[in-house]
């Protein structure tokens, strides 16, 4: 795209927007916005909205669940073994089992069922 001012061409933007009269530039002329930042800041630091409003959370009440699960059928059907022996190891047969773990952790450790 030769010649297509970038997105980011933001000096040219200004530039052009100067030629074309911007009225901010003329508004910044009268008005001094300088007068408006000590109440904005005392207004934007008196009200958090990052939290909705909610009251901070207590850290020693929290609890992270985590859940895990193996099942047999995840059992090896092949593996290695020296040349001219054969593998042996056991599997389950037709007796799939799936057995899940579940823990909550806290600040002071593992909380186990």
């Amino acid at each position: 795209m030769a010649g297509q001012p970038g997105f980011f061409d933001l000096s040219d933007r200004y530039e052009a927007l100067s030629a074309a009269g911007d009225p901010l530039e003329r508004l910044a002329a009268v008005v001094d916005f300088e007068v408006f930042r000590g109440p904005l800041v005392a207004a934007l630091r008196l009200s958090p909205r990052g939290n909705g409003g909610r009251p901070p959370f207590d850290p020693e009440s929290l609890v992270f669940l985590d859940e895990t699960w193996v099942n047999t059928k995840m059992a090896r059907l092949y593996g290695w073994s020296p040349v001219g022996e054969r593998c042996h190891d056991k599997a389950p047969f037709r007796h799939w089992k799936t057995m899940t773990f579940v823990a909550g952790l806290r600040l002071a450790g593992m909380t186990a069922p």
